[in-house]
């Protein structure tokens, strides 16, 4: 019988349908018509939406376009949205991390534009934002892990340009950094691992293929040279792979060639077996790459090929229905790519196309691994017995977290997130979604190619109580852990490549309460680190008993469904302050941010908060989270966690495959990142009370103030003695 247990949220959103792992197997490796976009165009943009949907907008077709128009995948139709203030062709098209889209420079039949706009989902309306320094097309836009974008180089309709700018979203303007060494337009700009970013090719010193290339360092704004592409290349393709290495196909030369950023140089791989120009190359689930259309001379191309990393060659695959160029291919949740307009001959001349087609790759096997827990939130405790702090109607940020470092023995790593957090089940050695009425306000969503965040906004108020003894109101064993006790652990494996894909975090619908969602409970510290005495319904909680009452679970030897004390120590490490060697402590006096970037300052009321000890004090403030766009980044802590396996996937090919390399140790290794952000300030009305109830017995002598800092990470607030 499951046992009756405090929720911290609710599900109640719906989940379409199964993800029906054979559907592609009939048109594995072909193109097929989907529908027509509404408007011809080419040398547009085409953008993947966090909902899933396509952002195509823009280009040239019988005249310049302004209009824009969004792809469905689930009615493969194109329907109409808001327009561009300004009509363009050969601009960029950036997804932020807010999930709107930044679209910059391009030409518009009479000259170089320098405006930028945002395209808001939520509204599908375009609105002006700040404008660049230089006026461009043919330029390159990056987005940054800290949230800007990098713009650089293009062509300002009278010269090419050296000059790079980064655009904050939080301030909606643009501002100049370092410069290219060389002035370059139609380069390619690749976002590296490690946080680098690549530019390569293009147009420079009159040469029309260029074969320089250089790299943007955030940390420092300047560009500093690096190796030589072999051969100059224009309206070539760079494309990240999964093993770190960047692929450049096309745009001339006698061979493809790969850049590794650990030699800083470009060597060789295998050849197109179709030299072409103005093609699209997208990275697939599996790690390989398709390289679609272009042109050659005067010759259109309809051929399509698949590069394998691991045997660095070329092979054709299904063609093209139509023969295109400088059309966009774009990879959908669904492992599918939507190759969408272009135009019929080489060179931009010919008629723009309306036509669409979606390629579907071979599919891989789907299956999940069962964690124990995820961390998803630390409240901290305010001072004063009868005190509390309530979040309400706001955003509780959740974890940013990575998986890719479990997996070592050669293995493409890849992570692709749909939003909603769905209930899983294993069937027939498969994971599949369950169709129900149930959701959550929780959603999830990639911040970077490794990584993904889970974050819920709060409909009904959650509260942490304040510290009970008023004399010593600065203890941390009753900040509370929040943690989710039914997630799954979602993977595709594709054993034609050995590439795994995480596929973000599902939920046992096996849950304690019955709800058919996340289970997510808040655990005081003092009972994870033994400094409470045990209580019955915490023990309840972590021992996750339904597990071996609903499910059919295989462990490692010596591990089980609850949590134990090495659980509990990781577990622990979420809340900075219970570290005791050393303590966690901020230095005198406070300052404003942490130097770890972990906690800033509410610049709002109520800071300072009074305390008296006396048991007088009973005051209600409104507070407000602060924009930390750059804040917590680069903070991190990983740590081994054991998972069990469903027996229904014991001797499949899933299991044989994405565990290869967890079986020598049954573990996860996971590491918790502080890379997420908060963009939007969010204010709380009468959310914290400090009440002290009682007055001390010898008179309180400890701190006569508090200033409440936010927890960067978390979205919460700290409380910590004045000074």
């Amino acid at each position: 019988m499951k046992t009756s247990l405090p929720r911290f949220l609710t599900i109640t959103a719906c989940l379409i349908g199964l993800l029906v792992i054979a559907s592609l197997g009939s048109q594995a490796q072909t193109f097929t018509y989907t529908g027509s976009m509404i408007t011809a165009r080419v040398v547009h943009t085409a953008t993947l939406l966090n909902n899933g949907m396509v952002l195509v907008a823009g280009g040239v077709s019988s005249s310049y376009l302004a209009s824009a128009e969004l792809y469905n995948p689930a009615t493969g139709s194109f329907t109409s949205t808001g327009s561009m203030h300004s009509a363009r062709k050969l601009f960029t098209a950036t997804l932020l991390p807010n999930g709107k889209v930044l679209v910059a420079g391009g030409y518009n039949g009479s000259s170089c534009l320098a405006s930028a706009e945002l395209y808001d989902p939520a509204t599908g309306a375009f609105t002006n934002t700040g404008s660049m320094h230089s006026a461009r097309e043919l330029l390159t836009a990056t987005l940054l892990p800290s949230g800007k974008v990098l713009i650089a180089g293009g062509y300002s309709c009278s010269a090419v340009l050296a000059s790079a700018e980064l655009y904050d979203p939080a301030t909606g303007t643009f501002t100049a950094t370092g410069s290219l060494n060389l002035a370059h337009y139609s380069a390619t700009a690749t976002m590296l691992n490690s946080g680098v970013v690549l530019v390569a090719g293009g147009v420079c010193r009159g040469l029309w293929g260029c074969p320089n290339a250089e790299l943007y360092n955030p940390a420092t704004g300047t560009f500093t040279a690096t190796g030589s592409l072999t051969y100059g290349r224009v309206y070539h393709t760079a494309t990240l792979l999964s093993n770190g290495m960047v692929l450049i196909a096309g745009g001339g030369g006698v061979n493809e060639e790969l850049y590794n950023p650990v030699t800083g140089t470009f060597t060789a791989t295998g050849s197109l077996n179709a030299k072409r120009f103005n093609h699209t190359a997208t990275l697939l689930y599996d790690g390989t790459v398709l390289i679609a259309g272009g042109y050659v001379q005067s010759y259109l191309r309809t051929s399509a090929e698949l590069y394998n990393p691991a045997t660095g060659t070329f092979a054709f695959t299904g063609s093209l229905n139509a023969g295109r160029e400088a059309h966009t291919g774009t990879l959908l949740n669904s492992g599918m790519v939507l190759v969408a307009g272009g135009t019929t001959d080489a060179g931009w001349g010919g008629v723009a196309l309306a036509s669409a087609e979606l390629y579907a790759p071979v599919p891989g096997i789907t299956g999940f691994v069962n964690p124990k827990y995820v961390v998803v939130g630390v409240t901290y405790a305010p001072p004063g017995p009868q005190s509390s702090v309530t979040y309400s109607n706001s955003t509780f940020v959740g974890n940013t977290t990575t998986v890719n470092s479990s997996f070592q023995n050669d293995f493409n790593f890849s992570v692709s997130v749909t939003q909603d957090l769905s209930a899983w089940t294993a069937v027939g050695g498969a994971g599949e979604k369950i169709t129900n009425s149930a959701s959550t306000d929780s959603t999830q969503g990639s911040n970077s190619s490794q990584t993904v965040t889970v974050s819920k906004t709060s409909t009904v108020s959650y509260q942490t109580a304040g510290v009970p003894d008023p004399c010593n109101p600065v203890n941390h064993d009753y900040d509370a852990v929040w943690l989710w006790l039914n997630p799954l652990v979602l993977f595709t494996y594709y054993p034609s490549t050995g590439a795994i894909q995480w596929n973000g975090y599902g939920y046992d619908p096996n849950d304690p309460s019955g709800g058919g969602g996340r289970d997510v409970f808040p655990v005081q510290v003092g009972y994870l680190n033994g400094h409470f005495a045990d209580n019955p319904s915490v023990d309840t909680v972590l021992a996750r008993g339904w597990v071996t009452l609903y499910e059919q679970v295989n462990w490692p030897a010596g591990e089980g469904p609850g949590l134990t004390s090495a659980d509990k120590a990781n577990i622990l490490a979420a809340d900075p302050f219970t570290n005791t060697n050393p303590p966690y402590t901020l230095p005198e006096p406070l300052p404003s941010t942490s130097a770890d970037g972990r906690f800033t300052q509410d610049p709002y009321p109520p800071n300072p908060i009074p305390y008296q000890g006396d048991g007088g004090l009973s005051t209600t403030y409104s507070t407000a989270t602060v924009n930390t766009t750059t804040a917590s980044q680069g903070q991190s802590y990983s740590y081994k966690q054991a998972f069990g396996t469903e027996e229904a996937f014991s001797g499949g090919t899933f299991l044989s495959g994405v565990t290869v390399d967890l079986k020598t140790t049954d573990t996860l290794t996971w590491t918790y990142s502080w890379l997420d952000t908060l963009t939007v300030t969010q204010s709380y009305t009468n959310n914290l009370t400090v009440k002290e109830g009682t007055s001390c017995t010898p008179p309180y002598s400890g701190p006569a103030q508090f200033i409440a800092f936010q927890d960067n990470h978390f979205g919460t607030f700290m409380f910590y003695p004045g000074n």
